[in-house]
């Protein structure tokens, strides 16, 4: 196998599963999964959260609307009114 400093990246690389990744075996049962708790707009979206947070310090709101967007769309996309 080549070494760490073989590989070469060839752009974006995307992460699908195997088709059969999360196949059932037949005859298994399936059970229900927990009751899921729906999340707090606190918690979510972390990553344009934390990227809107340091930029409006240091450059004021105007020049971070973008992330300001971004992150507004990441919580509509999380199923919240915003």
């Amino acid at each position: 196998p080549p070494r760490h400093s073989q590989l070469r990246s060839r752009g974006p690389v995307a992460c699908v599963p195997s088709p059969g990744l999360f196949a059932v075996p037949m005859g298994a049962s399936v059970s229900k999964p927990a009751e899921v708790k729906p999340k707090k707009i606190c918690c979510a979206c972390p990553i344009t959260k934390l990227a809107r947070d340091a930029c409006l310090p240091e450059n004021g709101e105007e020049k971070c609307r973008y992330l300001i967007e971004a992150h507004l769309r990441c919580l509509r996309d999380e199923g919240f009114e915003v």
